[in-house]
């Protein structure tokens, strides 16, 4: 009866899943209502490096920010690529000692997988594991990068 009751009350004042989440965002369902912005890691935690970067500049940059790769931005800002250390793997094995000498645009995976602030956290980690990556840029409406999550920033804020 007072399920009934709930639901009749909850039906009359337009109460929704998003207000339930709001006043208890600790449990299940407020989990599932977190969007990216709510665990996102802002700005100046995003590696990034310009398209003319060299070696040294894409490696310090993935070193300093610990994450295993970095974005790739034109003189606008906008994302134009991101370089793994997978990328670097390969472009070794491709490119030898030349390597070296080549620029962020000769290393970089153009288009990389990237999500808007908006959107649901769960709905990240789905994108995340259909394309087997540990971490997403976010980027800004004109596709410059805003922030980024990592699978342990999920892990912490409980989507996992």
């Amino acid at each position: 009866m007072g399920d009934a009751l709930a639901l009749v009350v909850m039906s009359r004042k337009n109460f929704r899943a998003e207000d339930f989440a709001r006043n208890h965002p600790g449990g299940s369902l407020g989990k599932q209502l977190v969007t990216v912005s709510g665990v996102m890691r802002l700005g100046g935690e995003v590696p990034t490096v310009g398209l003319q970067a060299n070696h040294e500049e894409i490696v310090n940059e993935i070193s300093d920010k610990r994450l295993g790769f970095t974005s790739v931005c034109d003189d606008t800002g906008k994302l134009v690529g991101i370089i793994t250390d997978g990328d670097l793997r390969r472009a070794l094995k491709t490119f030898g000692a030349d390597i070296f000498s080549k620029k962020a645009e000769a290393l970089m995976t153009a288009n990389p997988k990237t999500i808007k602030s908006s959107v649901l956290a769960v709905e990240a980690l789905k994108m995340m594991e259909k394309h087997a990556i540990s971490d997403i840029l976010i980027v800004d409406d004109l596709s410059r990068p805003a922030g980024l999550i990592d699978l342990k920033d999920l892990l912490r804020a409980g989507i996992i």
